[in-house]
């Protein structure tokens, strides 16, 4: 099965992520659904220490002048697209460069990286 159609899922009451489930049905998804959890979508693609890329997941690129820089990663379910929702205005990526970010976090565990902008 393609990584594209892996999830994971994070408890908000106990703080755990439910990591790298291949999902072969749906049974899970409404599962965790029903328990509350927070539902993410594997991309599909890695960074470039080679570890998958998730909604929700932050990660770092070097910027203008070797600043680090966080953002977040979201999914488009419709159409299967990837942005980052809170790239300032004027910044744009390739996320066919994936091998050019690094996931650093993700916004349940790891919130103040996004506080640096």
């Amino acid at each position: 099965m393609n990584d594209r159609f892996r999830f994971r899922a994070f408890d908000e009451g106990t703080k755990t992520y439910f990591d790298n489930a291949m999902i072969e049905t749906l049974a899970p998804i409404s599962t965790w659904l029903k328990n509350g959890w927070i539902v993410e979508q594997c991309t599909g693609l890695k960074d470039k220490n080679g570890n998958l890329i998730y909604e929700n997941d932050i990660i770092e690129i070097i910027g203008n002048g070797g600043k680090k820089l966080h953002f977040r990663v979201a999914v488009f379910s419709r159409n299967g697209g990837y942005y980052f929702p809170d790239a300032p205005l004027g910044y744009s990526f390739d996320f066919l460069d994936s091998h050019l970010y690094e996931v650093v976090g993700n916004i349940h565990e790891n919130p103040e990286l996004l506080e640096d902008k």
